[in-house]
């Protein structure tokens, strides 16, 4: 369906120079993208609209040669006789410099321009077609939360996200996505996985890239400190003076033992080697492209730190205590 240009300005055929401008300054501050954050997408299609109308409209020629032939005359060109045609109108998606162009400014909350202000002065200045946008698309970042045993483990999982892009007719609008992202043993949350170029569009401009980003979710028995893990035990005070071995199930499900072999104290700490998180980095081989995987080491994974806590009886009946004393003291 062709564009109706006087239609998007709210005009009719017999619009004047100055009915243009004024109609583009009413509506251009009114749908700029800046006054409609909760309707960004939108605005912003109607914000290129208005634009491209009133660039097409502004201009003596592109006016006469789409009253003549309409939006494909206009954008085909000039019909040579011949079967060919040469020249062509082609918004290059540059609302911005427009508006920039006509006010002087790329602020829409601007007071510099009264209702009385020469609004052919303003129209006086020309616009350039070869401008683009105001500025790039910004990386299209996607959160993927994962739980601690998914890091630990490693797992796929499909992530559904929105983009913007660049429609045929030089209209940004929002489409949905989805992608199956290999989570790898070791993550973190400070790992991204980036796409490059496969994030937003915008006329004139490389497209951004898109960037998920490990979020990790708290574990009801687990701390993640780098590549360790805490874990926190909490047994009663004679299971401390027996120092009695504490059971404990990892993140995959093993039962492993830690055996104190001492009187445990409140701020007593168990240290098991290699139990901790898979470590992942990057492995640089020559001059190849980098690869990702565990590290070689012959540690692969980091640290089970295991904290204890005490808990102490809030009473201790008095015929308990002599006999208490004489045990510890002997």
């Amino acid at each position: 369906m062709s564009k109706d240009y006087y239609s998007i300005l709210k005009l009719d055929h017999k619009a004047t120079d100055a009915d243009i401008c004024k109609a583009y300054r009413h509506l251009a501050i009114s749908w700029h993208p800046t006054n409609h954050p909760k309707d960004y997408v939108p605005a912003l299609n109607r914000f290129h609209l208005l634009a491209e109308a009133y660039e097409v409209l502004s201009d003596p020629v592109k006016r006469s040669i789409y009253d003549q032939s309409g939006e494909f005359g206009l954008k085909e060109g000039i019909n040579e006789g011949n079967g060919s045609f040469s020249g062509g109108y082609c918004y290059t998606g540059n609302a911005y410099k427009i508006f920039e162009n006509f006010f002087g400014t790329i602020n829409p909350l601007f007071e510099a321009y009264g209702e009385n202000t020469n609004i052919l002065n303003l129209c006086n200045i020309s616009l350039k077609e070869d401008q683009t946008s105001e500025e790039p698309p910004k990386d299209l970042i996607v959160e993927i939360p994962c739980t601690l045993t998914e890091l630990y483990l490693g797992c796929q999982k499909k992530i559904d996200y929105e983009k913007l892009i660049l429609a045929e007719d030089s209209t940004i609008r929002s489409i949905k996505e989805s992608k199956t992202i290999e989570i790898k043993k070791g993550y973190s949350k400070d790992t991204k996985i980036i796409f490059y170029g496969k994030g937003n569009e915008a006329a004139m401009f490389p497209s951004s890239n898109l960037i998920f980003q490990i979020v990790e979710l708290p574990d009801q028995n687990f701390k993640r400190i780098g590549n360790d893990l805490v874990y926190s035990v909490q047994i009663s005070l004679i299971n401390a003076i027996l120092a009695e071995p504490v059971h404990i199930t990892t993140l995959d499900k093993r039962i492993i033992t830690v055996s104190p072999d001492e009187v445990i104290g409140t701020k007593s700490r168990k240290l098991i080697e290699n139990e901790g998180m898979p470590i992942f980095k990057e492995i640089e081989q020559g001059n190849e492209p980098k690869k990702f995987g565990l590290d070689k080491r012959s540690v692969e994974k980091g640290n089970l730190i295991v904290k204890f806590t005490v808990n102490y009886p809030k009473y201790i009946p008095e015929s308990s205590k002599q006999a208490l004393c004489k045990l510890l003291i002997s």
